[in-house]
């Protein structure tokens, strides 16, 4: 049985580890409500946005280029993970869920990142952009930024589709993994209003003109806001697990140091009644 100076040092380092991990279990907790209200507040503006378009859209202004399919065969893809780890395994989902896409495609593709942990692991030699993963005050300037590269590179013709890959939040601690087609902008058939006239000013191309990139940029943003979340909520499952691994090995550290002072206390006894008896 171990010295009983050592499972006090253990012991001791349980309880630090544990103070850590509660501490950290309650930090991801308020970020995951934080990005879960901003969340709910842009997937409704996005459903709006996207209503707007379907309402919008007509047989003849299907041409436009953000609609328009290029025969570019070339692929782009955004892939969104952490620079943090701790975070269970929404890291490796992600990067195993596009590692599976990239086999199945004959096509060239090119992968740009936010966050290193999916680059790291997916080792991918076509990489475009590793943009910084912040999500500060400044966050809507980079949104804005990254939509204009991605529609320019598509408008130009540069690359076919655009892509991004995220992991869905699903609410508490669940997620799914997912790679979504943002570019070309796809309209829901069964949801074009087609009988309906609407009086545009000054004229439905120029509405659409704002408006089409206004709906990729609310797309891309409840991308970022999906995959913030994800993190937050797979961090504090994690360091829950974690919690609670540390409060079993408390409590059997605590039965070994028992069971060893009890032994010894034993011990010692029956030296006493030895020498009581021998004399």
């Amino acid at each position: 049985m171990a010295n009983i100076k050592i499972l006090k040092k253990k012991l001791k380092t349980t309880r630090s580890t544990l103070k850590i991990t509660s501490a950290m279990k309650l930090v991801s907790a308020a970020k995951m409500n934080k990005f879960q209200d901003k969340l709910h507040k842009a997937e409704s503006y996005r459903q709006e946005m996207e209503d707007l378009v379907n309402k919008c859209t007509t047989n003849e202004t299907l041409t436009h280029p953000i609609l328009r399919k290029s025969g570019n065969t070339f692929k782009h893809m955004l892939v969104l993970s952490t620079d943090r780890g701790l975070c269970g395994s929404c890291n490796y989902h992600i990067a195993n869920f596009v590692k599976n896409f990239i086999k199945n495609q004959e096509e060239i593709i090119r992968i740009s990142f936010w966050g290193s942990k999916a680059k790291d692991i997916l080792k991918f030699q076509n990489v475009g952009t590793q943009y910084p993963h912040k999500f500060d005050e400044n966050f809507n300037q980079f949104i804005d930024m990254t939509a204009f590269d991605f529609l320019n590179e598509f408008l130009s013709n540069e690359v076919g589709e655009v892509y991004v890959a995220y992991n869905v939040y699903k609410g508490g601690g669940s997620y799914k993994p997912i790679i979504k087609k943002i570019l070309p902008l796809e309209i829901n058939e069964n949801e074009k209003k087609q009988e309906d006239v609407f009086k545009y000013e000054p004229n439905q191309k120029e509405v659409l003109d704002y408006i089409l990139p206004e709906t990729f940029k609310s797309i891309l943003y409840s991308c970022f806001l999906n995959a913030e979340a994800t993190e937050h909520a797979a961090r504090m499952v994690a360091m829950d697990n974690a919690a609670k691994n540390c409060k079993e090995a408390i409590r059997s550290l605590n039965l070994k140091i028992n069971k060893r002072r009890q032994a010894s206390i034993t011990k010692e006894l029956i030296e006493i009644v030895s020498g009581a008896e021998t004399l």
